[in-house]
């Protein structure tokens, strides 16, 4: 009886000390609902490697390494660093977010102030009503440098919302045009000088205007859209009649705007011709023949027709010199 009794308490006891040491097991589960005990765990496992390091066992540090519970602390370390990582990113960008959100609306309402300015302060620049708007522009302190306040960049959203405008609107288009080139007149009349430029930065810059009105605004895109379809008009025009318009442009005392539509009609114009003539040397040859003979006739008539016909972008594409 005494033996079965003590058979029966050992067992009781194994038992006891086997499930408590399963259950007792730290696994990756355990450690991912307690986070300090894997970094305690993972550091206590980081230091018996180390010393045994130091000791120059490497078969210890090697089986020390290799732990189910120093691995599991291991691992999920390094789970919650990376976790940590990613929410301090995403955190950064949500605050990035909502500072460039702040900034993009302030920057909207500096240009509604400035584009709300009259047209006549935002072409000449230098105003007392420009300068007043530029210091309120800095005090804001949007950013460090103040590029915020450019005018140039601020213009630049104008010219583009303009440029939109009046490609739409034609008699909005020529209405604009003409308070312009009033703008011009006044510009000649107070600095007496034939180099009034309305679009310093445009996307078609004109050649030949040395003088430069900064800022950009309703004005250039005005004149922009006005030189596209002086460029489709040209570049549209009968061959013959287009070398006349030249001859006439070029002898003209302000001909620098004419002379540079001109001039990127030819490129226009030789762009589509050179396609056709890959595939068509008869009409490549025609086309340098009729560009001969209308030189000649033109170099009759003086020195001021000569060399006309070689600015044509069909002359070009024929090879014509």
């Amino acid at each position: 009886m005494r033996n079965t009794y003590g058979i029966l308490v050992t067992a009781i006891i194994a038992f006891v000390f086997l499930t408590g040491f399963i259950f007792s097991s730290k696994d990756e589960d355990y450690y991912r609902k307690n986070p300090d005990k894997a970094n305690s765990d993972f550091a206590k496992c980081e230091s018996r490697v180390n010393k045994a390091f130091r000791a120059g066992d490497l078969k210890k540090a090697q089986e020390l390494s290799s732990d189910e519970e120093c691995k599991a602390a291991d691992k999920i370390v390094r789970e919650i660093k990376k976790n940590k990582r990613i929410a301090e990113r995403e955190q950064q960008q949500k605050i990035e977010i909502e500072e460039k959100a702040i900034k993009d609306k302030k920057l909207k309402n500096l240009m509604e102030e400035y584009s709300s300015l009259p047209l006549s302060d935002r072409v000449f620049r230098n105003t007392e009503k420009t300068d007043q708007w530029y210091q309120s522009c800095i005090n804001l302190k949007i950013d460090r440098y103040g590029s915020a306040c450019n005018l140039d960049n601020i213009g630049g959203e104008i010219y583009k919302r303009s440029y939109k405008d009046l490609s739409s609107n034609k008699e909005l288009k020529e209405k604009t045009l003409s308070i312009c080139k009033g703008y011009e007149k006044e510009y000649y009349k107070k600095n007496k000088r034939k180099t009034f430029n309305a679009r310093p930065n445009s996307n078609l810059h004109i050649l030949g205007f040395g003088e430069k009105v900064r800022g950009i605004n309703e004005c250039h895109a005005a004149y922009d859209l006005d030189d596209e379809d002086k460029l489709k008009y040209y570049a549209s025009m009968p061959f013959e009649k287009r070398v006349m318009e030249f001859i006439e442009c070029d002898n003209s005392k302000n001909n620098s705007t004419c002379k540079s539509i001109f001039k990127k009609s030819k490129k226009m114009i030789a762009k589509a011709y050179k396609s056709k003539f890959q595939t068509d040397k008869n009409a490549k040859a025609a086309q340098y023949e009729k560009c001969k003979n209308l030189q000649k006739k033109l170099n009759e008539k003086g020195r001021h027709y000569m060399f006309s016909v070689r600015n044509m972008g069909e002359c070009s594409a024929a090879n014509y010199r």
